[in-house]
């Protein structure tokens, strides 16, 4: 026969279930690039776009470029979002990856709500791929996991 509950365990289950509600933070990926940022932009947007995103928008000079697609679940849609930014810093080229997916409904008004939901496993995936091939190959630190 159980005992009754214990106070930590009582204490334990309210921060246990708000954990489970704060959604992980979008995917962000930095490396210097071993490459000049005209090569690192060509990479990018090339790479971006043979993974099939849509260009949302893109500058060469500034070496920004922003992508997006995206595809239906069972509860609706997402869209997965990525942002490249090549920076030249000092003497070396940084390659900046960001990537976020976000869970689409429709709400009764026919307006979308929409969520992040972190970053789904093929963003990730393809931030790291697109970090690798136009950046150095190592994975100098992530906004998650």
């Amino acid at each position: 026969m159980r005992g009754p509950l214990k106070w930590s365990t009582l204490l334990f289950l309210p921060v246990a279930t708000v954990a489970c509600l704060v959604p992980p933070p979008p995917l962000e990926l930095r490396e210097s690039a071993l490459v000049a940022p005209d090569a690192a932009y060509g990479c990018a947007l090339g790479l971006v776009d043979s993974l099939g995103y849509t260009l949302r928008s893109s500058d060469r000079a500034s070496g920004f470029l922003s992508a997006g697609r995206a595809y239906t679940v069972f509860a609706g849609q997402r869209r997965d979002q990525l942002t490249v930014a090549i920076l030249k810093v000092n003497d070396s080229t940084q390659v900046h990856v960001t990537a976020k997916t976000t869970d689409v409904t429709a709400k009764q008004d026919g307006a979308d709500n929409a969520t992040t939901i972190g970053a789904s496993d093929k963003l990730a995936s393809d931030a790291i791929l697109i970090l690798s091939r136009c950046g150095d190959a190592r994975v100098a630190s992530a906004g998650q996991p």
